[in-house]
């Protein structure tokens, strides 16, 4: 999780990391409050099929929660769950996180972004391998995938570009299966071409698409919504039309 937080869906039904489970056995019109940060699933209700329901309720800050460095016994709860800090203290874990000092600069950073980088075309995010990795391509340089890492969304260093043969790019989209990073491309010719890599460094080509405006990869859950697209699924624009079209993708 710490090296990367997507990979919670492979890692949380192990038990070495989630820890034993609680079952909890319902009678008719039994209702179960819990957190939905908590691990959970439900198991077949074999009595009757048409009598379980679900209702989700989020909530969020009004504003920006930053513990920051205050003591932990000043915390409150929600700072608690947002400070990674604590996190670490609390279960002796090496969460790789960069404490970086909360002066101006660095607010305003965090707050408006940061140029320099040229005429950006399009741009990916995934936090994976334990730093934020940011790729784009600049319309100087439209058919080279640039790359930078960051530790705190602050400081960014250059890394090795992806050295990916796929012309004039158009659209870059950034997803995670497993516990391998997928990179979708759609050039300007109407190509898209869908690579894997477990390290960010060495990419494999899993699929071409063509006519295609752009796509982008998602994950779907096998049990809901889809059985049929559960795992791997593949979001298209096609070229001829704005319609969406979903597609199997084959590793």
């Amino acid at each position: 999780m710490a090296q990367s937080c997507h990979s919670i869906k492979e890692v949380a039904a192990a038990l070495q990391y989630s820890g034993p489970f609680k079952e909890f056995l319902a009678e008719p019109g039994d209702v179960l409050f819990f957190q939905h940060l908590m691990g959970h699933t439900g198991s077949e209700n074999i009595a009757d099929s048409i009598t379980r329901h679900a209702l989700l309720a989020r909530w969020r800050p009004l504003k920006r929660i930053v513990p920051s460095t205050k003591a932990f016994e000043q915390m409150s709860t929600v700072e608690k769950a947002n400070s990674a800090r604590y996190i670490e203290h609390c279960f002796d874990l090496d969460l790789h996180v960069r404490y970086t000092p909360a002066d101006e600069k660095n607010t305003a950073l965090l707050r408006d972004g940061f140029a320099g980088l040229g005429q950006v075309l399009t741009y990916a995010l995934l936090h994976f391998a334990g730093q934020a990795q940011l790729i784009f391509a600049t319309a100087a340089e439209p058919t080279l995938v640039r790359r930078l890492c960051s530790d705190d969304f602050i400081h960014w260093q250059d890394a090795d570009p992806l050295t990916l043969n796929v012309g004039p790019i158009r659209s870059l989209h950034l997803h995670q299966y497993g516990f391998a990073a997928i990179l979708a491309i759609t050039n300007q010719d109407g190509e898209t071409q869908v690579y894997s890599s477990d390290d960010f460094t060495h990419w494999n080509l899993l699929v071409r698409l063509q006519q295609s405006r752009t796509s982008t990869p998602w994950y779907v859950y096998a049990k809901y919504p889809s059985k049929i697209a559960g795992g791997q699924a593949l979001f298209v624009v096609p070229d001829s039309s704005f319609r969406l079209r979903i597609c199997g993708m084959v590793r």
